[in-house]
């Protein structure tokens, strides 16, 4: 019967899908659509800009160079940060910032259960928000404009003439720009009329305290790496389709191994049995972090790295943030979805799926060929001798 049902109203279904999509793009033109204005904006010296942010880690990581930027141009702006508990580590000592507030990640998603933290950020009185979020635009832009107040100046980048209803302005510079670094780079340059900024703003950056740094090199010598070279392989993912196998990891690892290459392996509590797994060869080239460490004390043990491997877009712009090359492994296909979560600034290479599907269909030799050529690549500059 259930079966029936599906094969029956399935077609139905999807025959009147675009229709119903027409009618969601509808409502929230006689709920919100703002009065459209043109970029750059003109505001008050003291404007309250909040930019929205509250997604993954390294979501926000991407975003950190554009709050020097506002502050370096227009420094009397009041700058407050949605963000989620866990991002919150990447900014709550920034100088850049003015304040900062903690909302769940599933704000959007469902605002009628935290409608409290929305009444929370709209009694602010924002003069200026700024969706940076690029991802479930209608729920985004739902979000906003309850967070707004009716005189709050509504912006993101340009996702598409439907989404229109729920912004005053949609930045199209920012939209041409694939990379995620650069996108949220131009968004500001083009809603705050930044001119020619100057280049070094646009560097990845995070913002470390030195102690992390201490104690990073303290474990490092425990693990008799801090004065060897030394490649981290990150296991951890957030999505299983992006995982990777353990016979291309023991395949990777081995193969590094052999030519004397040392291995540090970067887990989280999910990954403890594939840690152990990868660790029962007993090779000496190979060790695994100690768990539990402070995410700025792994960001400085990666800087020390020669290079990075990993199947896990966080761990690329992490990389990205204290420029040390990257080796990415992509379940997508396509080099614009790809782009999008290209490292920036820094040496790289990527492999990706055949089938654009999962990782674990790509062949274990072709990515430890690929990351071979690759290591060369990183000795080559390394020991090229300056002109």
């Amino acid at each position: 019967m259930a079966t029936w049902l599906k094969n029956t109203y399935k077609p139905i279904a999807l025959k009147f899908t675009p229709y119903f999509r027409k009618i969601s793009y509808v409502i929230p033109q006689f709920l919100f659509n703002p009065v459209k204005i043109h970029l750059p904006l003109h505001f008050k010296p003291h404007a309250k800009v909040l930019i929205m942010r509250h997604d993954a880690l390294g979501d926000m990581i991407v975003t950190l160079p554009i709050f020097a930027l506002i502050k370096q141009y227009h420094p009397q702006l009041e700058i407050h940060v949605a963000c989620t508990v866990n991002n919150k580590v990447l900014i709550e000592d920034n100088p850049y910032i003015d304040a900062i507030h903690i909302v769940p990640i599933s704000l959007a998603q469902n605002p009628l259960a935290h409608i409290q933290d929305i009444l929370s950020l709209r009694k602010h009185s924002f003069d200026i928000i700024i969706n940076c979020l690029t991802s479930s635009s209608s729920q985004n832009g739902v979000l906003v404009n309850l967070i707004a107040k009716q005189n709050s100046i509504r912006v993101s980048s340009y996702e598409g003439d439907q989404y229109s209803c729920y912004y005053n302005a949609q930045s199209y510079k920012s939209a041409d720009t694939i990379n995620m670094w650069e996108k949220m780079f131009e968004l500001i340059i083009d809603v705050l009329g930044i001119d020619s900024p100057q280049e070094e703003l646009r560097k990845p950056q995070l913002l470390i305290d030195s102690s992390y740094e201490y104690s990073a090199k303290k474990t490092l010598q425990q693990l008799e790496l801090f004065d060897k070279s030394f490649i981290v392989i990150n296991l951890s993912v957030r999505q299983s389709k992006n995982a990777c196998t353990l016979q291309q990891y023991e395949t990777l690892i081995a193969g590094l191994n052999n030519l004397s290459i040392h291995v540090l392996l970067l887990w989280m509590p999910a990954d403890k049995a594939l840690k152990d797994q990868l660790l029962l060869s007993n090779s000496p080239y190979s060790l695994a972090y100690p768990e539990g460490r402070h995410l700025f004390e792994v960001c400085e043990v990666i800087k020390k790295a020669l290079w990075v491997f990993t199947p896990d877009t966080g761990m690329i712009h992490i990389a990205t943030a204290v420029h040390t090359p990257v080796f990415a492994v992509y379940q997508e296909k396509g080099s614009k979805k790809q782009g999008e979560w290209w490292p920036y600034m820094v040496q790289f290479n990527y492999i990706n799926s055949p089938k654009g599907d999962f990782i674990r269909d790509i062949e274990a030799q072709e990515i430890l060929s690929k990351c071979l050529d690759f290591h060369e690549s990183i000795l080559s500059q390394i020991t090229r001798p300056r002109s």
